[in-house]
């Protein structure tokens, strides 16, 4: 090679460098940039030296210093100012990177990255291209490769300075992780080395404790041993103990020989039959339970012998077992084979005194079914028996129809008896009392509605003219007056006055009541309403008395002071004795409300219902009071009507007496005559008094309205007439004009 080759290749490679020389001050630099230091120290491509080979010196980890945020406070407080600014730098950084690795990587052919790269094969290829034909171009293509070499160590120098802190927290961790190994080797050597000698030294106390616990193993199996020997012996002493009647004690082995089996002998092959055993000693056990408790009370029964020891043993024995209700049934069922059998012994007796051996042959039963019983929990035997025993009665009596039977309320009350006896011994009263109120209300309600339809059909066809009164009638007016002085509760009859045979009225405490017919039938009524209440105490029967009388009292009025009887039994008009005996009949059964009431009081308790029948009874009292003044009202009524026609008439003038004095006195004396039949004489005398005081006082307006003197000799004739005519009415003598 010549001088100025030589000068030319030299001229042409520093040409090349220049071009692609690496300088800092290229690009801006930063503190945060310091992590890049060590690759560019490295890889400085100014330098000629190179030292790929030299391995990097490995740095020993250690222990930081424990930093706390305060430690940069300082710090952070001068970098405050500096932080936009630094964003600013980190994004123009990130853009100058992207540029520059994009840029680099552009200028160097993609051939060179390719794995299978051969320096040798680049030269034959640049040979081959006919691109090299000097010293020169080859010294220039020397230099360009070197040239993308450095580029690519440059670049791969960034790319690894990016991860450097990824990098180098590796390499730390796993330092620290292999100390952590080798603390944990030597701290595990040691604990097998302490281990040892422990073991050494123990030794001997773990092999007592090994014997102890296998004397124990033994011993536990020894007794499991005997356990199962003697529970495969169970079936064998179960027996045993059925066969001494020891009930209770066999059912306890029962359940101890299946606790056992559950929790110690579990899973045992050689047992398991032994369950299917028990199941049928225990079904058996029950079996014979229920029998012999059967056997005792079928005895007790039909003897009235009991083992009171044994039934309370085996009564036990049926609870524990739990076999209740099926003994309950069984001993129904002799319970109500005996009830057939007592209810059929006195079949030649009929009415009360059947029904009285019977009720006092089945309370006898429920007392032996009592006194068989011996704890808490049979108890309940006694109320089902009652109901055993009730419906069987109630069975004979509807099928004799006891309801139809003319001694029904004489047996109603040995019922009624009989379930408070049940109610008072055991403590139930079972379904006969229910049937017995069923029946009791069907009865009233049938009683109650017959009488209702008799009297008011009584009523419809009354005559309205005085009746005679037959002893019977008397002496159903006494009974029902003795009633209301306690006869009902005292039950003692008092001595009757002699009555005749048939009397023209009737008596009650000397006083004479004229009456209709329908209203001595309505006292015979009260009487038997009274009997039935003192056989049947309810206070529904007081309600429909009350109703009784109701009726009696609003159809008098409809059809006296209303005029219905003109229409229903043809009457031509409603006169004032029609009005006077009806009043005197509504007086006559007045009389025995007072009585009603006391008989009522002495058999029925005090309580609301009572008092609401009471109030009920009072009430129709009170409305009798008031029917009666309304026809005493309107017999005088009547009197003024023809006081105010003829008055109205009257001139003082001759003949005398006068034409109108003449009509008032006959009709006075009329009037007079009629009544004096029904009423009393003090009722006869108060009732001419009250019409004679209303002519006068009409008299006395009629003078003034003729303006004639009270002394004139016409008028005075006349009033003469008048009350010389009155004086003569007996009770009025003394009577004046006023």
């Amino acid at each position: 090679m010549t001088p100025v080759d030589e000068r030319r290749r030299r001229s042409s490679a520093s040409s090349v460098k220049s071009s692609v020389s690496y300088s800092d001050t290229e690009r801006r630099w930063g503190v945060l940039d310091a992590r890049v230091c060590l690759p560019a120290v490295l890889n400085d491509p100014r330098k000629s030296s190179r030292y790929a080979n030299e391995p990097v010196p490995v740095i020993p980890p250690s222990n930081l210093p424990e930093v706390k945020l305060s430690d940069f406070a300082g710090y952070l407080k001068k970098l405050k100012h500096r932080n936009h600014d630094q964003k600013t730098l980190q994004i123009e950084n990130q853009a100058q990177k992207g540029l520059t690795g994009s840029s680099i990587t552009s200028k160097i052919p993609t051939r060179f990255y390719q794995n299978d790269f051969d320096t040798r094969k680049e030269i034959q290829f640049a040979l081959s291209a006919g691109k090299i034909t000097k010293t020169e171009n080859i010294c220039v293509h020397d230099a360009q490769l070197k040239h993308w070499l450095d580029l690519t160590e440059v670049e791969l120098s960034r790319r690894l300075s990016s991860r450097a802190a990824s990098f180098l927290a590796a390499v730390s961790a796993q330092d620290t992780l292999k100390d952590l190994l080798e603390n944990a080797q030597k701290t595990a050597k040691n604990l097998r080395s302490e281990v040892k000698i422990i073991g050494e030294t123990v030794s001997g106390s773990f092999a007592a404790v090994h014997r102890n616990n296998k004397i124990a193993r033994l011993k536990e199996t020894t007794r499991l041993l005997k356990v199962i020997q003697t529970v495969q012996q169970s079936p064998a002493t179960i027996r045993l103990l059925i066969s001494t009647y020891d009930f209770s004690a066999a059912k306890e082995y029962i359940e101890t020989i299946r606790e056992v089996l559950q929790n110690e002998l579990q899973g045992i092959s050689g047992l398991k039959n032994l369950h299917a055993e028990l199941d049928n000693a225990e079904k058996q056990l029950n079996g014979i339970l229920v029998e012999e408790a059967s056997s005792i009370f079928e005895i007790l029964l039909i003897q009235e012998d009991i083992d009171a020891d044994r039934t309370k043993s085996i009564q036990e024995a049926i609870v524990c077992a739990g076999r209740l209700a099926d003994t309950t049934q069984a001993i129904h069922d002799i319970v109500e084979k005996r009830a057939d059998d007592l209810l059929s012994r006195f079949k030649d007796l009929e009415g009360v005194a059947k029904i009285e051996k019977d009720i006092a042959s089945l309370t006898k039963l429920l007392h032996l079914v009592k006194r068989g019983v011996f704890i808490e929990e049979f108890e309940i035997l006694c109320k089902s028996s009652v109901e055993v025993v009730q419906h069987r009665l109630l069975r004979v009596l509807q099928e004799k129809h006891f309801t139809q039977e003319k001694d029904f309320l004489q047996i109603l009350p040995i019922l009624y008896e009989f379930t408070n006896t049940c109610l008072r011994e055991f403590n139930t009263q079972g379904p006969l009392v229910m049937q017995l109120k069923a029946e009791t209300n069907r009865y009233l309600n049938k009683f109650h509605d017959e009488r209702r339809q008799r009297l008011a059909l009584l009523l419809d066809s009354e005559e309205w003219r005085p009746a005679e009164v037959p002893k019977e009638l008397q002496e159903a007016i006494d009974d029902v007056l003795a009633q209301g002085q306690g006869v009902l509760k005292t039950g003692v009859i008092p001595v009757r006055p002699k009555r005749p045979a048939i009397s023209s009225a009737a008596e009650i405490s000397g006083d004479k009541f004229v009456v209709i017919g329908c209203s001595l039938l309505m006292i015979k009524m009260i009487k038997e309403y009274l009997g039935c209440l003192n056989q049947l105490p309810s206070s529904t029967l007081l309600h429909k008395l009350a109703d009784l009388l109701f009726l009696f009292n609003s159809r008098c009025c409809q059809l006296v002071l209303g005029g219905g009887a003109t229409a229903t039994l043809g009457l031509r008009s409603i006169t004032t004795k029609h009005l006077a005996i009806t009043a005197r009949s509504l007086q006559l059964v007045l009389r025995v409300i007072p009585s009603v009431r006391g008989a009522a009081s002495s058999v029925l308790s005090d309580d609301n219902t009572t008092q609401v029948a009471l109030r009920q009874l009072n009430k129709v009292e009170s409305d009798f009071q008031t029917h009666i003044q309304e026809l005493w009202g309107k017999i005088s009524a009547i009197m003024d009507d023809f006081f105010a026609k003829h008055v109205q008439k009257y001139e003082v003038k001759a003949p005398v007496p006068s034409a109108t004095m003449k009509t008032v006195v006959k009709q006075v004396k009329k009037l007079s005559d009629s009544l004096q039949e029904v009423l009393q004489p003090a009722e006869h005398v108060t009732l001419i008094s009250k019409i004679h005081t209303s002519f006068n006082q009409k008299m006395d307006r009629r003078i003034k309205a003729l303006k004639t003197s009270k002394n004139d000799g016409l008028l005075l004739s006349d009033i003469s007439f008048y009350m010389s005519s009155v004086r003569k009415i007996d009770g009025m003598t003394g009577i004046d004009w006023s």
